[in-house]
Formats: C-alpha cells, sequence, structure tokens
C-alpha cells in the first residue's frame, strides 16, 4: 500500500508540475505566425520586385556581454545580392553579410520551426512580428529560442527602395 501510495503521490506531482508551469512558449501561437509569414510571403512573391535596396540589422537580443552588429544597406540586382555596404558609409563588406528579403522570409521560417519561446515585433512588444502594408516584406520580429542567454535575435528591415 507504501508503494502505491508514493507512487500515486510522484505521478500528482509530475501531472502538476507539467499542466501548473506553463512556460513562454505556451504564449506563442505557431500556426498564426506561420500563416503570417506565409501570407506576406506570397504578397512579396507576387510584386515580383527583384531590383530593390534595404537596411538590414541583426542585434543579439538577450546577450547583455555582445556588441550589435553593424547593420548593412544591402543592394539586390537580379533576385541576387549584389553589393553590402555598411549602413552609413561607402564601405563595402562581404555580400555574405547581406541576405534577399525571400532569405530574411526563410530565416523566419527556420526560426519559428525550431519553436522559440517567444516570437513576435519585439522583445517589449509581444505583439505579432511586423511586416509592411503594401508589399509584405518583414519589417521588425524578435526571436528567443529559450531561457538561455545569448539565444535571441532582434530582425529589423528599414530604408526599403
Amino acid at each position: 500500500m507504501r508503494i502505491q501510495r508514493r507512487s500515486f503521490t510522484l505521478m500528482m506531482f509530475a501531472a502538476f508540475s507539467l499542466t501548473g508551469c506553463g512556460d513562454a512558449s505556451d504564449n506563442v501561437d505557431y500556426e498564426q505566425i506561420e500563416q503570417l509569414i506565409k501570407s506576406n510571403q506570397s504578397e512579396w512573391r507576387a510584386a515580383g520586385l527583384i531590383d530593390y535596396s534595404f537596411t538590414y540589422s541583426v542585434t543579439p537580443g538577450d546577450c547583455p556581454t555582445a556588441d550589435a552588429l553593424p547593420s548593412v544597406d544591402v543592394y539586390v540586382e537580379d533576385g541576387e545580392v549584389s553589393r553590402v555596404y555598411y549602413t552609413g558609409t561607402d564601405q563595402q563588406t562581404e555580400n555574405r553579410l547581406g541576405l534577399t528579403i525571400d532569405e530574411v522570409f526563410q530565416l523566419q521560417l527556420r526560426e519559428l520551426a525550431s519553436l522559440p519561446i517567444q516570437f513576435s515585433e519585439t522583445k517589449s512588444n509581444t505583439q505579432l512580428p511586423t511586416f509592411d502594408i503594401s508589399l509584405g516584406y518583414p519589417l521588425r520580429a524578435y526571436i528567443d529560442q529559450s531561457y538561455n542567454d545569448c539565444d535571441a535575435m532582434a530582425i529589423r528591415v528599414s530604408n526599403f527602395n
């Protein structure tokens, strides 16, 4: 009888632990975010733009010891990154530091597939990530993979031409 009572107590504790202590990922509606990304990706593709430029920045979202990466101005011609400059300079950098808008969408979908604990507009604003109203390209997203430090990123696309 004592073994059964102990097993029952352990089972109840485990069940309470699983149901009583949700985590932040319980607040992430992965399907809603995926649909949002894919519908905006469809708008972007429908626009058919292959020549454009924009400023792209990725900052560490939860790493107090890391310096932000410099933002870059990305130039896309015929759907491929043709030139990348550090923002506000005429200093060209490696093209691999730039992404096309299609690649930004792919990055978001890849990060979402890893089931992050937060996928929102910003770290403090837990609204859905934002997209351009007319063309659908991503504007802002904050993605935090876990409760660990240094595994989050804030993505921003601006100055689109």
